[in-house]
């Protein structure tokens, strides 16, 4: 009898082990995640960032200039050289044309140069002469009287334009071609090489003065505020019909290549319209949100769900998937829900 025991006894072990050694087997041959790429648990609760948000908006302009202007030959003789060319930017500090084998140099002097200057000479064209050339890149001071070192500075351009020269002793008032910018776009060029010139013959016609900017069509949803043009990186405030109405701003965008003269000037729209962008002269200070948080959103306005609490807020702008919004109340924003319930009242 105690032998039987024994057989079972041996029996009910074996299958104990067999049990035990399946368990085993399952559990070897389990994959285990690593927690390092394991999914994590779901949290809808979303910090809260802030951004400055200036709300650009990509718009057409409008453009408005004057009559075309004619630059003036200030020598007599024969054109041997000539750098004009319709369309391409004649450039203050360059070679205008050649005349009898003497370069004439264009400056964009804010008023024309009308007499030879010497050391020690005063006014307005002086003034505007050593503007200029500081604006070029020499060390030149703008105020005050003629110096040397503007003598020194217009020797260095008649040279870079092929002349060797000694040093000036005045500036040859028949040695310049005055331009109304610093980078002037030709229209049409009117003294060809081989022709012969007299001073104040027209040698070039360039665009006129540009007297209005404007926004084509102004975008619709406009965060409130003042508005600033920003037309190649160069900055100009616009009034509340968002037109430039600043003579002087005019003046800093007149050369600026994107406003330069097309066919389609004046008439925003079509293809090849100038272009710009249009920003809040102050950016304002937002709270950065998912999409996924707001709900209720309507006319510029919506709400989030924050630490259990409905909040209002204004909506500035979106982009990259991220929405900028203005928050009621003088409370920030710290947290918003991700996931906020279908059917919350948005009050």
């Amino acid at each position: 009898m105690a032998s039987w025991t024994k057989i079972g006894l041996a029996a009910v072990g074996a299958c104990l082990c067999a049990a035990l050694g399946v368990v085993g087997a399952v559990v070897y041959m389990t994959p285990v995640t690593p927690s390092a790429v394991a999914t994590p648990e779901r949290s809808l609760d979303f910090p809260v960032g802030e951004a400055e948000f200036d709300d650009p908006r990509p718009v057409e302009l409008r453009l408005s200039r004057g009559d075309d202007l004619a630059l003036t030959a200030p020598a007599s003789g024969r054109v041997t050289t000539s750098h004009c060319k319709v369309g391409v930017p004649m450039e203050s500090g360059k070679a205008a044309l050649t005349v009898d084998g003497a370069p004439l140099v264009g400056l964009a002097t804010s008023v024309p140069l009308w007499r030879d200057l010497s050391i020690g000479d005063e006014g307005e064209d002086v003034t505007a002469l050593q503007t200029e050339l500081a604006r070029l890149g020499y060390q030149v001071d703008a105020e005050g009287p003629l110096r040397r070192a503007a003598l020194r500075a217009l020797r260095d351009l008649y040279e870079q334009a092929g002349e060797k020269t000694g040093a000036l002793d005045r500036v040859p008032i028949d040695r310049i071609v005055w331009l109304p910018a610093p980078s002037t776009s030709v229209n049409e060029c009117l003294a060809t090489v081989g022709s012969t010139v007299s001073a104040g013959d027209p040698v070039a016609s360039v665009p006129g003065d540009l007297e209005s900017v404007a926004v084509a069509e102004p975008p619709e949803g406009l965060v409130p505020g003042g508005r600033v043009l920003v037309v190649d990186g160069t900055s100009v405030s616009v009034d509340a019909a968002l037109a430039v109405s600043d003579p002087a701003a005019l003046v800093q965008l007149s050369p600026l290549p994107s406003l330069q003269p097309t066919s389609n000037d004046g008439d925003a729209g079509r293809a090849g319209a100038p272009t710009a962008q249009l920003v809040l002269a102050a950016p304002q200070t937002v709270s950065v949100v998912p999409p996924s948080a707001l709900f209720g959103a309507a006319d510029g306005r919506g709400c989030v769900l924050s630490d259990g609490a409905v909040r209002t807020v204004g909506i500035a702008g979106s982009q990259l998937g991220q929405t900028f919004v203005v928050v009621d109340g003088p409370v920030p924003l710290t947290t918003v829900d991700t996931d906020p319930a279908p059917g919350t009242p948005c009050t």
